[in-house]
């Protein structure tokens, strides 16, 4: 299992930018949460508003009803009737559509109760216009449609009121949720946008440590090759360095020499025609795994391998005793 020290850049990277992803993913999930949530509670408010709005058109369509009895005692218009039946008709259909709006069970009682008390009034109001219309003497029986018609919308009225009442609760209740949800909503945001921005200055500011660091490291590294390359540069004996790919990353002038200047920059099965190295009897080519080369990048060493050198560009052709061995860092890893 890796250690977090042991990450790349690009993991450490990737890892940084992902949290932050997931932070930003969480703010949009909040936020779409929050705004469902709202449009649920508008809806529902906006409906118990449409409630209320008709039930005050219902007591409107009620008081026109009445007004054109009254209008009717007090004139003998037939013309009344047609006004009366108009908002009979606009008073029931009205109150259908109330009732198609309500869903609580309380609620729905009420309107069931007030339901009555409505058909009963206004089967009142006709009975007393049918009274006048065979009867203009008709004081006393008009007397007591107003008496019963009184009692009638007073009970009506205190039904209504209760109902009212409730459904204000419901859009206080509503609007206080409401707000409540969007004052939630806006910590939420501004509490992971935060975290975000930190988030990242923060991953921002690694980053750049770690480049500079990266950087400064790879400065290191050049010196200290340029430095090595000086020294080889400097030394009579052939040095060539290879990595552990078998990529040839470092060689002085001597080593180049040696091998007629060929420019071969990998140690592979056709190094040693390529470049003319050949066993003590000057004909059998050496094969490339018995190098020094190669068995120091299988952590071997090799001292006093002699080695006829036969460059294939003509050169002079040169006996030399070859030795190699792992370059180990301070790790103990080559």
């Amino acid at each position: 299992m890796s250690k977090a020290g042991s990450l790349s850049l690009r993991s450490k990277t990737n890892m940084a930018f992902s949290l932050a992803l997931a932070a930003l993913a969480t703010i949009v999930f909040f936020s779409i949460r929050e705004s469902r949530s709202l449009a649920d509670k508008d809806r529902w408010v906006s409906q118990t508003r449409d409630v209320l709005e008709l039930s005050q058109q219902v007591i409107v369509n009620l008081a026109e009803a009445a007004a054109a009895r009254t209008n009717y005692v007090r004139s003998s218009d037939e013309a009344q009737f047609a006004d009366f039946n108009r908002a009979s008709e606009s008073l029931i259909e009205n109150y259908a559509a109330l009732r198609r709006l309500i869903q609580n069970p309380d609620q729905l009682s009420r309107l069931a109760k007030m339901e009555s008390i409505l058909r009963d009034r206004l089967s009142l109001l006709k009975e007393g216009m049918e009274s006048h219309r065979l009867n203009k003497n008709d004081q006393q029986e008009q007397d007591s449609v107003n008496t019963k018609s009184s009692i009638l919308m007073a009970e009506f009225l205190d039904l209504l009121h209760e109902f009212d009442r409730v459904e204000q609760n419901v859009i206080q209740h509503g609007s206080s949720e409401a707000e409540a949800s969007g004052q939630r909503a806006t910590r939420i945001n501004v509490i992971l946008s935060v975290f975000v921005l930190s988030f990242l200055i923060l991953t921002l500011w690694f980053l750049s440590r770690e480049l500079s660091r990266r950087e400064k490291a790879e400065l290191s590294a050049a010196e200290q090759k340029n430095l090595l390359q000086s020294i080889l540069n400097s030394c009579s004996d052939s040095v060539t360095v290879v990595n552990s790919s078998g990529t040839i990353i470092l060689r002085n002038p001597t080593s180049l020499r040696d091998i007629g200047g060929a420019r071969i920059d990998r140690l592979d099965k056709d190094y040693p025609r390529l470049v003319g190295l050949y066993k003590g009897d000057s004909d059998t080519l050496y094969k490339t795994e018995e190098l020094p080369l190669s068995r120091a990048l299988r952590g071997e060493s090799a001292t006093g391998l002699e080695m006829f050198i036969r460059p294939p560009d003509g050169a002079e052709p040169k006996w030399m005793l070859a030795a190699g061995g792992p370059l180990l860092n301070e790790g103990g890893k080559g």
